[in-house]
């Protein structure tokens, strides 16, 4: 029996869901329609616009032309005017003068020449009516003709009257000059009605330009009505179409902008705009994620230093006092090399928990790099930095007295400090970049000191910070331009009274400072990475240097004494000691490299390889500074030692503390057993030089016998200077030699 299709229920979802569908799909159906509709309302409102701009430029264009047409007409209509009243002014001057020189001629006396007289009146105005008749001609035909002949007649006339007169005629004369307003009226009226008829048709003519003007003005007022009407209702599609959406899409990019999260799209529908309000919200969550991701920490989840220096930044613009608090795990890197970087990391989640747990208040907690995290410590009050300090010490100090308990991390119980270095707002600094600088440079002085300590900044750490770094850059030139020199200071055998070897020192003579002390000077080449370039440069001076030592009475040169530095050792020293003893012809045996405690107790077994690969070479060692540090006799055993150098701090105290005797001369004793020569340096004193010689030790160094000199200076003291024990006690007991303690 085949199974019935299950029906549809009526208040089931999937019911719902099919019933709601047409609607659905009506809704979109009329929101595309109406979407369309706008836009085609608004295609429509355009081309009615661009029509009606079509239309105001067609009349403009025809308005242009009807007033130049109606200009040239009006200067035609005047010219001819001009040219009817110029020969109308002109006739009346000509009669006016024939009537003036006949009434001369009738009351002058006989013996007068009046022909010549009216002659002459009729030569000087009868042509200028000729002359405007010619001008009228164009313009009225019958009136010049009328003026011609007016003209001409007026002369004619003007002429028989002046000759009857002279044939003593008076009557007849009288008569023909009385003829001369009969003569001229015909012409003058005719042109007084020529005169009328052209002011009548100018008038005329400026009242229809007028009519014609003002329809053309009030066309032209209706197709702006007509278009303002248009770009109202076109401003408003746009505004319901596009400036709304564009104002929301807008308002959404300046939240994204500002970091704020978009609840929902800022427009909605399947227009474009739709698309983009819904692209829009789809940016704003990504880029919730991508800030969640830049300025929190990945692996503990705390703000990260992007995030410190944004709110470093805020808390700079309030007027409270805070405090920076850099925390670091001491021997973090210890715990990578044991236990491996994935048990570091959960190290880290676990601190980073533990002092969230610690912190109180408005206490914020960052990682700011690998194992420094940085505490931000607001004061709450109106900033006093001063009395701030003991709370944030006391803070500082419960930090870090709880931080040093044990911490368990994957069942290991792993023990665990912290150095912290503080700094101050506004006492330490009033930027970002200070207060920083201040804390980091707390921390380190906290790591030097020992570690697990809290270090308030100091006021000059950010200046010596900042003269490191132009020390560093300055030294950088030096080696490039080579201002290092090695300065040469002398180890004497007392009981022989020879010269048996020179310590190279390294000297740098700064174009502003002066001399530069070596102890502030090697340190920086170390932190800087030069130490390499700088010890490959003086070793190949100073070999070089070496080589042209001559030996006396049968006795070899001296040795050469050259320190390296604990950074240094390393694989690739000996290849560098090598080519330069190569390059200089210096032989091997001639060359001691001094090598400090510290340096062989931190890398043993690379120490180790590295003075058995010396040895082979033919170079001797010398164990430097000997018993400042852990001073352990296997190392003794272990390495290949040739010489042991009792460090001045020892030699310096053999006067005045019986222990310091004591370990001296233990030292000498246990070198003897073990027959490594034995050197003692930093001799200023006859009494000490007396004391280490009464002891055993022969060897010595130091400002007694020469302080460090350059090449040349050095090669004149040894030719010059005593060396047997009672001649060096000889010379400082004049006055004059008194050796001057080191600086």
């Amino acid at each position: 029996m085949n199974e019935q299709p299950s029906q549809i229920q009526p208040g089931s979802s999937l019911a719902a869901s099919l019933s709601m569908a047409p609607l659905v799909q009506a809704t979109q159906t009329l929101t595309r329609l109406t979407v369309s509709l706008r836009l085609r309302l608004l295609l429509g409102a355009l081309m009615v616009i661009l029509l009606c701009s079509a239309a105001l430029f067609w009349l403009n264009a025809r308005d242009e032309a009807a007033d130049r047409v109606l200009n040239q007409r009006v200067e035609n209509m005047l010219d001819a005017t001009h040219a009817a009243q110029h020969a109308k002014d002109t006739l009346v001057a000509l009669r006016r003068h024939l009537v003036i020189a006949a009434t001369e001629a009738v009351i002058g006396a006989p013996g007068d020449n009046r022909l010549g007289a009216m002659q002459a009146t009729i030569n000087a105005y009868q042509p200028a009516v000729l002359q405007s008749a010619a001008a009228l001609e164009p313009i009225d035909a019958p009136a010049a003709l009328r003026v011609r002949t007016a003209a001409e007649a007026l002369g004619q006339t003007a002429l028989l009257g002046m000759a009857e007169l002279a044939k003593g005629q008076v009557n007849a004369g009288a008569d023909h000059l009385r003829q001369f307003t009969a003569i001229g009226t015909p012409a003058e009226v005719a042109l007084e009605a020529l005169l009328a008829h052209q002011q009548q048709a100018l008038r005329t003519m400026l009242d229809a330009a007028a009519a014609q003007q003002q329809q053309i003005q009030t066309l032209l007022r209706v197709l702006h009505t007509v278009m303002l009407a248009l770009a109202a209702a076109a401003a408003f599609l746009l505004s319901q179409a596009i400036f709304r959406p564009l104002q929301h899409l807008y308002a959404a990019l300046r939240s994204i902008a500002r970091g704020e999260p978009l609840t929902a799209p800022p427009v909605t529908g399947n227009d474009e705009f739709g698309q983009m309000g819904t692209a829009l919200h789809e940016l704003s969550q990504l880029t919730t994620q991508l800030n969640s991701l830049a300025f929190n920490d990945a692996l503990t989840g705390l703000p990260n230093r992007m995030q410190f220096d944004h709110d470093l930044a805020a808390s700079l613009a309030d007027d409270c006092a805070f405090a920076v608090v850099f925390a670091d795990i001491d021997h973090f890197r210890t715990i990578n090399d044991g236990y491996g970087h994935f048990f570091g990391d959960q190290v880290l989640k676990a601190v980073a928990s533990r002092l969230q747990w610690l912190l109180q208040g408005d206490a914020r907690l960052y990682r700011y790099s690998g194992d420094l995290f940085a505490v931000c410590i607001k004061a709450g009050t109106p900033f006093e930095a001063a009395a701030f300090q003991p709370a944030i010490a006391v803070e500082g100090e419960r930090l870090r007295s709880r931080m040093g308990e044990p911490l368990v991390v994957q069942d290991r119980r792993i023990p665990l400090c912290m150095s912290l270095g503080v700094s101050l707002y506004p006492e330490d600094g009033t930027t970002t970049e200070a207060l920083v600088s201040a804390a980091d440079a707390a921390m380190f002085q906290a790591k030097q000191m020992g570690r697990n300590v809290v270090q308030f900044a100091r006021k000059d750490a950010a200046l010596k910070a900042r003269q490191r770094i132009e020390l560093a850059d300055d030294l950088r030139i030096a080696l490039r331009t080579g201002a290092l020199s090695p300065h040469f200071q002398p180890i004497v055998d007392l009981g022989s009274g020879h010269l048996v070897c020179a310590e190279a020192l390294a000297r740098w003579k700064h174009p502003t400072r002066g001399f530069v002390p070596p102890d502030e000077f090697i340190g920086i080449a170390e932190d800087s990475g030069q130490i390499d370039l700088m010890t490959e440069q003086l070793l190949r001076s100073a070999c070089r240097t070496a080589v042209q030592w001559q030996g006396s009475n049968g006795r070899p040169p001296p040795r050469l004494a050259f320190n390296l530095s604990a950074r240094q050792v390393r694989q690739g020293v000996v290849e560098m000691i090598s080519r330069v003893l190569e390059e200089s012809g210096l032989p091997a045996s001639r060359l001691e490299v001094e090598i400090t405690e510290s340096a062989i107790i931190e890398r043993p077994e690379t120490a180790e390889r590295l003075l058995n690969e010396l040895r082979e070479l033919g170079v001797s060692v010398a164990l430097d500074d000997f018993g400042t540090g852990y001073s352990s006799l296997s190392y003794l055993l272990r390495f290949p030692i040739d010489k042991i150098k009792i460090d001045r701090s020892f030699v310096a105290q053999l006067n005045g503390q019986r222990q310091a005797g004591k370990i001296v001369a233990a030292t000498i004793t246990l070198a003897t057993n073990l027959e490594i020569m034995l050197v003692a340096e930093g001799v200023e004193t006859v009494g000490q030089m007396v004391t280490l010689y009464e002891l055993g030790c022969r060897q010595q160094q130091g400002w007694l016998f020469s302080k460090a000199l350059p090449a040349e200076d050095f090669n004149r003291w040894a030719l010059q200077a005593p060396l047997r024990l009672h001649a060096v006690v000889r010379a400082q007991a004049e006055p004059a030699n008194e050796i001057q303690p080191a600086a």
